[in-house]
């Protein structure tokens, strides 16, 4: 596989990682800002239950991602290496 073709690659599982990150971190600040300061307990908040399968989806998806994209990271650099290094 090319060099070109792997940074595109990497490029995309970048982003979709990061776009993930963002609605994770989305979702978690929605759960902090529905916190009720009165002293009575809520009642069970249905959107709780909602959120936290999305979290949970989130994170199932995010994770694994974001490992693929640090190792096609760390290819790219090794590949880039090679190419300089004249091992190619």
């Amino acid at each position: 596989m090319e060099l070109t073709t792997m940074i595109i690659i990497w490029v995309v599982v970048t982003t979709v990682v990061v776009v993930l990150g963002y609605a994770r971190m989305t979702l978690g600040l929605h759960h902090i800002l529905d916190i009720h300061l009165s002293g009575e307990k809520p009642p069970v908040n249905l959107d709780d239950d909602v959120r936290f399968r999305r979290m949970q989806t989130i994170d199932r998806v995010g994770i694994p991602l974001t490992v693929v994209s640090a190792l096609m990271a760390l290819a790219i650099l090794l590949m880039w290496a090679a190419e300089q290094g004249g091992m190619s």
